[in-house]
Parts: C-alpha cells; structure tokens; sequence
C-alpha cells in the first residue's frame, strides 16, 4: 500500500466535450469510482450494479482541496494518454480500476476545465508522473496530443507502458509513423483484444500494470516522503529564520530603546551634574567678588586679580561689577579735527571701525576710529536758514550715509525751495540720490539697509528704497504730523507715532497697516523693545511730566503693560540691544529701567555743587551695563548701570550736544562744544570677554600667588 496516497485514489478526467481526434488533454478532479465487475475480480465488487461510462467519467471530475493538496505535492502513479475517438471507453475504466486499488492517475482529455490551459497543465502532470499508459487503439497513431504527452514523458529517459489492441502498436503498423520513436520492442507491452476498447481493461492487465509499478513503487514513494518531510523542514526552518529574525530585531528594538533611554538619563544626569557645577561655580563667582570689592580701598591690584578670577569662575553680573570698578580708568579722548563749526553728533558704525560726523557747517564726516583721520566728506547740504539743524547717518552696513535737514520752524514756504535729504555712497562720496521731501523730519535705514523710512510733519510717513530713493509705500492712515518712524530689530515691522494720539504698526515689506494703538496722547517717540511690545514717549503733561509707557502690540493688541513714573522734566531715552533695559535722563537725573518689571535698577543725579552741573546728554551701553553723563560744566561721568555707582571720570571733555556708545560698548565718542569731537575708550564697559582681556593688559603677568588662591579658595 502507498503510504501517502491516504488511500484517497486520484484520477483525472474532462468535463466538457472532447474533440473527435483528440487523445484528450484536461485536468480534472480525483474522486473514488466503481466499474462493473469483470471475472477474477475481488469479491466485494460481485454484487454491484454495473456504471454507466458518464457516471464512471463523473466520479473523477470532483475532488476535494484536501485530494488536489496531496496531488500537488505527491504528483501521480499513472498517466493514461489515448485517442477520444476510440480509446475513451477504456481509458475510462482503466482509470477507475486502478483508482480502486490505490493509484493515483492523471486521465487526459482534450477538452479541459473552462480557462486551463491544457498544454501547461498536461505537460505539468506529466513530468510529475511516474508512469505513463499508452492506449494503442487503432487510431492512435493520427493523434498529434498523443505524440505531444509522449514525447514529453519520454524526454527524460523515461518509458511508457504501451497497452497494444490488435496489433495497433506493432512495428510495423507504425511503419513512418513518429510514434515509433517511442513504442520500440524492448518496452514491456501488455496485449489487449480488440473488444476490450468497449469493455474496458482485462483483471490480468491491471496485475500487470500493478507488477510493473512495484519494483519501484514504495521507494519512490520513501523519495516523496522524504521530499515531503524536506519541505516540512525546510518550512520550518523558514518559520525559524522568521522568527529569530524577529526575536533579532525585537531584541535590537529592545536594545536600542534601552540605550536611548540610557542616553537620555545619562544626558539628564548631566544635566543635573552640569548645572549643580554651574550653580556652584556661579556661587564662588559671587563670593570672590566679594572679597575683591572689600580690597578695592586697600590693595586695588589684588582686588582686581580676584575679580577676574571670579569672571573666569562665572561671568556672573557681580563678578564683571566687581572687575568693571577695578578697571574703571579713563585714558585721554582721540580727537576727531575737522568740521568748520560746531559738531552736532557723532556715531559708530555697525562695525565699530568707524565713525559719522555731522556740523553745522552742513558737511558730515567719516572717521577712522583707531587712527582719528579722516575717511571722507560728504555734503554740504544747502540750507536757507543758518538755524536749521541737520542730522546725518550711516547705514548698517556702512555703504551709504544719508544727510536730511531738520527745520527750525514750519512756517509756510520755508522748505520750498530746499532739497532735504541726500543719500551718498560712503566708500567713494558721491552722491547716489537725493529726495525731494519738503516734510521729511527724520530718517532711518532699514537692519538690512534696503529700506529707508522717512517721519513727516505731514501726517504721511513714507518707505522708500534705499538705492535708489524710489517711494515704495506711503503709509496713509495718520490724521496729523508724525513724529518718529523707526524699524523693529528684524526690519519686518515700522512703527509710526503721531501727534493725533496713535501709535501705528506696518508690514516693512508691503506697507500693509497692521495694528493701531490708541495712546489717547501726541506721541513723541514710539520704539520697538522686542517682538511685541513698543515704549512709548509722549510730551510733558501739565504738573505731571513725560512718562513713558510699554505697550503690547502683537500678543494682546493695543493693551497698555506699564508706564515708568519717575520724571517731573522733559527727558530723552535710549535702550540697551536686547530691549532688557532702557535709561530715561532730563537735566536732573538719568533713571535706569527693567523693561520686563518695570523695576528703577538705578538713578544718576546731575552734579547739584557746579551751576553748570546739570545733565546736558547721556548715552547707555548696548550691552545695558554702563551710563555716560555729560554735564553742562564739560565734566563727564561713567556710572554702573545696575547701581548707579559712578566708576570713572572723563579727562579732557567739554559740554556736548550728543554722546554715542559704539555697539560692543567699549567706546563712546561726544561731540563737543566747538568743532571738534571725541573717542573715549571705555573697554571696561564691555562684555566679560572684554573685562578679561584689559585685565590681562593691566596686570602685566602679575597672577595670584599659591597662598592668595588658598586664602580665598580658588
């Protein structure tokens, strides 16, 4: 018995019609049969009713997808090939009988299932037969599909079982016949008569077909077990690959999920680490400063070694305090010699490298700041009227410098005949353009320099560009003079204050009005401080003085924060980089201002023992550390911002219509009573980058001893 054929017999059969010449060629499905008994046959079949041959044909054409699995993996016993014409009869019953003993057969048709293609499926089971039984009825010879299977089955070498009805297959009736090739003598044949073709095959036939099966019928049967159980491995194996493929990558997953939550404690751990350090290194920053400032009376020298140790610790705000007074000393002034007549302002470029000068001689100037000569002249701007102020400036990055007059009076028709404003190449002098804005009253470039916005005593401030002077937007919407236009810090924005009460807010880029502020008072100054508040300046109140107050333009529109009360004077303001902080001064005194609080840091009184010592102009570091006072007796001042502590005094000064800071805060430059004006060097003033490297200058490779960094444990 056939191990694996389950005892489920397997025969293939059509379902449809069949073609007069065809041996038949189609796949169909296994199923369990019964022929009627023929002599010799086993005793359980004596009493069954004879089949007719399309019930026999009809118990082949269904099987179960249990049956078509086993035949797709197990292949078939028997491959019945033979002519439909004459043959169709006994292939039937063969098929069955064999069936009934176990075999599994593949019975070919011509007519196959709707959509197989008969030839790939023929040719398939084929090569998956182990034998192959020829039905040599007299018409087998004229059928080409015939010829086809046996071809295929015999192209491996393998021989067919040719079953031979009246001499059909002999020799000599296959004379020329290409049959012949194949059915050659030494091919075991079984001998049929004729009249088996309608009776079907003889019990004498199916014993020999079953003889010549044996001999290697159960090895075979070992090799498709073992073909078997290799599949079932190699399935398994598969599976296995699979899942320590997947136990692989869960385990990296695993892995790296670890790691990363490792990492990030690792990371949090030095965090925590890096800032118990810095909490402990700002703590000895704070109490070394300490002990310098208790030397500073005593042993400057010392007290400034231990300042800058405690800067090196951390930049703390005390440690730089405390090296910021160790180190406060003035040097003589650069004098800028040039001007006809009085200097009315002096400004650093961006780069601090050099310096724009403007005189009443309506000529401005450009210095060298490390050298004091003089780069270039630029102007003069004409003026109908010898009181007439001018105001000049040069752009962020430094290319260009712009001349405007500033009228001393509106009166009708005393701007008419003026050309206010001129815009001159600042590397060569020449003049690029010049604009015809008989109201303009100030001035400012854009932070990127391609813009100019332009205040107006008529209640139209403009955007221009700054090539070619072009108008590029009129910001409409005023009622009446507007008194400043400045840029935010990222040249997005434009803010316009006006004396009908408003402050209003602009897209630089469209000129789209954006927000308005209703201030209810004549506005004098409006000033970006960050990205969403404006410090806003009006004139003096009645009894009351000016204050100014911060707004909120962009997170709550038009909602007041604060004023900054303090003030009973007129008073000027200016305001660190950053918007942190801004001083406000009027004769009397400078007031220094945190913009997030609202708290007073500091106040700076006038000299009250000089008649003349009364504020006359101040100027407060970008970096929002020192304040420079200038007094109407030509004294000058500079004081900690943070205290109000005063750290050094001006040599060599004199009364002064402005003072400047540089923008990294180490230098000032005043432009003074006469025609001349001043660089101061204050490097002091600057960062702790600063503060370190004058200390080194001033030290001269004095360091602390062994014994002074034991005393006060460094």
């Amino acid at each position: 018995m056939n191990l694996f054929s389950l005892q489920i017999p397997a025969v293939r059969a059509s379902s449809g019609n069949f073609p007069a010449n065809s041996s038949g060629a189609t796949q169909a499905n296994l199923v369990k049969s019964r022929q009627p008994s023929e002599p010799g046959d086993r005793s359980e079949h004596a009493n069954q009713m004879p089949l007719t041959l399309e019930q026999e044909l009809n118990t082949v054409t269904a099987r179960s997808w249990w049956q078509r699995l086993m035949d797709g993996l197990f292949g078939y016993d028997f491959f019945i090939s033979y002519r439909w014409e004459d043959g169709r009869v006994y292939a039937v019953r063969l098929a069955s009988e064999l069936q009934q003993r176990g075999y599994d057969c593949f019975l070919d048709s011509e007519s196959y299932a709707k959509g197989d293609n008969w030839k790939m499926v023929g040719a398939r089971a084929i090569r998956r037969t182990s034998r192959l039984v020829l039905i040599g009825s007299p018409c087998v010879k004229k059928s080409e599909p015939v010829l086809r299977e046996v071809r295929i089955f015999s192209r491996n070498g393998r021989k067919i079982i040719p079953i031979n009805f009246g001499n059909a297959l002999s020799p000599e009736s296959l004379a020329g016949n290409p049959l012949a090739e194949f059915v050659t003598p030494d091919l075991i044949e079984i001998r049929e008569p004729l009249e088996r073709l309608a009776e079907g095959p003889a019990e004498s036939t199916i014993r020999e077909l079953q003889k010549t099966f044996n001999h290697a019928r159960q090895s075979e049967r070992r090799l498709r077990a073992l073909q078997v159980a290799a599949v079932g491995l190699f399935i398994v194996a598969v599976l296995a690959v699979m899942a320590a493929f997947t136990s692989f990558r869960a385990k990296q997953s695993a892995d790296r999920i670890t790691k990363e939550l490792q990492d990030a404690a690792n990371k949090t751990a030095a965090a925590a680490q890096q800032k118990e350090n810095a909490a402990k290194r700002e703590a000895d920053s704070i109490r070394v400063a300490g002990e310098a400032l208790g030397l500073f009376e005593s042993d400057r020298e010392l007290a400034r070694l231990l300042a800058a140790e405690a800067v090196k610790l951390s930049p703390t705000r005390e440690a730089q305090r405390a090296l910021r007074k160790t180190l406060a000393e003035v040097a003589p002034p650069l004098v800028l010699r040039g001007h006809g007549s009085n200097v009315l302002s002096a400004r650093f470029s961006a780069d601090n490298k050099r310096v724009l000068t403007y005189s009443a001689d309506g000529t401005a100037r450009l210095w060298d700041t490390s050298t004091g000569s003089s780069l270039r002249t630029f102007g003069p701007l004409p003026r109908s009227d010898s009181n007439d102020r001018l105001f000049a400036l040069l752009s962020p990055d430094g290319t260009k410098v712009l001349i405007m007059k500033q009228p001393h009076t509106l009166a009708l028709g005393h701007w008419e005949s003026d050309i206010p404003l001129q815009v001159y190449d600042a590397a060569t002098g020449q003049l690029l353009f010049q604009i015809s804005d008989t109201f303009a009253s100030s001035a400012e470039f854009s932070p990127d320099s391609k813009q100019i916005v332009t205040a107006s005593f008529s209640n139209t401030p403009r955007i221009r560009d700054a090539s070619t002077g072009k108008v590029q937007f009129e910001l409409a919407g005023h009622e009446t003079t507007v008194s400043s236009a400045t840029f935010s810090s990222n040249g997005t924005w434009v803010a316009t204050g006006s004396r009908d009460g408003t402050v209003r807010i602009w897209e630089a880029r469209t000129g789209r009005g954006v927000v308005v502020l209703r201030v209810g008072q004549q506005i004098e100054w409006a000033v970006f401080m960050d990205g969403s508040r404006l410090l806003v300046l009006a004139p003096e109140r009645l009894g009351e003085g000016k204050e100014p107050e911060l707004w909120d333009w962009k997170e709550s529109p038009g909602s007041r924060i604060r004023t900054f009360v303090g003030h009973k004077r007129g008073f000027y303001m200016e305001g660190s980089e950053n918007g942190a902080r801004f001083a406000t001064g009027n004769l009397d005194e400078v007031r220094i201002w945190e913009t997030a609080s609202g708290k007073c840091l500091a106040v700076v009184s006038a000299d009250k023992e000089s008649v003349f010592g009364e504020i006359g102009v101040f100027a407060f570091s970008p970096n929002g550390e020192c304040v420079v006072t200038i007094h109407g007796d030509g004294s000058g001042r500079i004081w900690d911002a943070t205290t109000g502590e005063r750290l050094a005094e001006l040599i060599g000064g004199k009364a002064s219509s402005s003072a400047y800071f540089s923008p990294d805060s180490t230098r000032f430059a005043t432009a003074m009573d006469g025609n001349d004006a001043l660089i101061f060097s204050c490097k002091f003033c600057g960062d702790a980058t600063d503060l370190l490297e004058l200390a080194r200058d001033v030290a001269k490779g004095r360091q602390l001893t062994s014994e002074e960094k034991q005393k006060y444990r460094l």
